[in-house]
């Protein structure tokens, strides 16, 4: 696939949430087409979240699981979607893992641990069936500065 094409599929799922905000027709991609940087999160969790607040628009302080996602990307073409977890609570990965486990729709997660936790190798070591660790820091050092890692996960549904 030349730059050309690939700039414009990315246009288009780039567009897919805007465009569902805005009514636009969907248009699906010629190409499969994997999010890379989905959130999920529910604020009615019993200890709630730490994004987004009750200051932000009810569009984003709202329950947004897999399903929710799937209903406004699949129609643009897109047929799977990585999660990026960004919650200082390690917990969190946990209930992204458990939310996502059997959508078809979610083909990965990038995790979020905390270096030097006391912690750290126990979660480490238990997301390690799940999780490999992603030693490419380069993406994001001011991340890595502040002594958080990265664990990342990917799944056997990317053959569809």
């Amino acid at each position: 696939m030349d730059r050309r094409k690939f700039m414009q599929a990315a246009a288009i799922g780039a567009a897919a949430v805007g465009a569902s905000a805005t009514g636009a027709v969907a248009q699906k991609s010629s190409i499969p087409i994997i999010d890379t940087h989905v959130h999920l999160y529910d604020p009615t969790r019993p200890q709630g979240i730490p994004w987004p607040n009750k200051d932000q628009p009810a569009s984003i302080y709202r329950r947004f699981l897999p399903g929710d996602y799937a209903k406004i990307a699949e129609p643009h073409g897109v047929v799977g979607a990585i999660e990026t977890e960004c919650s200082p609570w390690i917990e969190d990965n946990y209930w992204v893992m458990d939310v996502s486990k059997n959508e078809p729709i979610m083909v990965g997660e990038v995790g979020d641990l905390l270096l030097g936790h006391p912690d750290y190798r126990e979660h480490l070591e238990r997301l390690g069936d799940a999780y490999r660790r992603s030693t490419d820091h380069r993406h994001d050092p001011r991340r890595h500065a502040h002594g958080r890692d990265t664990v990342v996960r990917s799944r056997d549904r990317l053959d569809r």
